[in-house]
């Protein structure tokens, strides 16, 4: 289950052990996480994911990257493999101060 915290930005990845996409997005989250200090990355596994995670987060395939600002999700769940570039725009135009 997916664990919020009301004083962080985190980036949370859904991710399969079988999915490449799922690994093929890693290099560029430690490249945000570098980038962007106060940004909490985290990942969670398809079996470390609850049924109530799929519905309230609107996850429908895996990879699926969340923005939550002080445990309030922002924007829309992401989808398989997006370059830094992307990454790095949704995150600026969503988090008020990062």
């Amino acid at each position: 289950m997916i664990q919020l915290h009301q004083d962080q930005i985190q980036l949370i990845q859904c991710k399969d052990e079988g999915c490449a996409s799922c690994y093929e997005i890693d290099p560029e989250l430690a490249q945000l996480a570098k980038r962007f200090p106060s940004l909490q990355v985290e990942r969670y596994t398809a079996e470390q994911l609850s049924e109530e995670d799929y519905d309230r987060f609107g996850i429908v395939k895996l990879p699926c990257l969340l923005l939550f600002e002080k445990g309030t999700q922002v924007g829309n769940p992401i989808y398989g493999y997006q370059p830094y570039e992307i990454l790095e725009a949704y995150l600026l135009s969503k988090v008020k101060e990062i």
